[in-house]
């Protein structure tokens, strides 16, 4: 008895590709994902730096520092930052940092901060948020702390 040649895969083939694909995905998708939230945190980062320097021009036209970013002529009080760096509302769905301003001693100080929106909570437990200072100090929360801004 002869065999006639094969012109496909069998069902156990079939099913060892697909469970080969699974294993692959599983381990590339965390660590794809975790690749974004990183490469976001250069987003809040650059903007926090931006807003420091914005602040030390309204101060030296002001002689005081500001509370609101509508200051430097931003439609909001606070403003949200995409994964693209852009400068979007605060509550925009592609908003992943939030960044605020408050004031200390009379707005001879300010602490500008980073908070994550959206998609980038999944963050929270490395880098949650980001703050910088009147007096150049860089913060973080999270278990990296400090470290995330490096």
């Amino acid at each position: 008895m002869q065999r006639r040649g094969s012109k496909g895969f069998t069902l156990i083939e079939l099913m060892v590709t697909v469970i080969v694909l699974g294993i692959l995905v599983a381990i590339a998708l965390p660590a794809y994902t975790g690749f974004v939230l990183k490469g976001n945190r250069a987003a809040a980062k650059a903007k926090l730096l931006d807003v420091a320097a914005r602040q030390e021009v309204y101060f030296g036209d002001n002689k005081v520092y500001t509370n609101t970013m509508a200051a430097f002529g931003f439609p909001t009080i606070t403003m949200g930052v995409d994964d693209k760096s852009n400068w979007v509302a605060p509550d925009a769905n592609d908003a992943i940092y939030v960044i605020s301003l408050t004031i200390a001693n009379g707005g001879m100080g300010f602490t500008a901060t980073a908070d994550t929106a959206n998609r980038q909570t999944a963050d929270d437990d490395k880098c949650a948020t980001f703050t910088v200072t009147n007096t150049g100090r860089r913060d973080a929360t999270g278990s990296l702390g400090v470290e995330c801004w490096k």
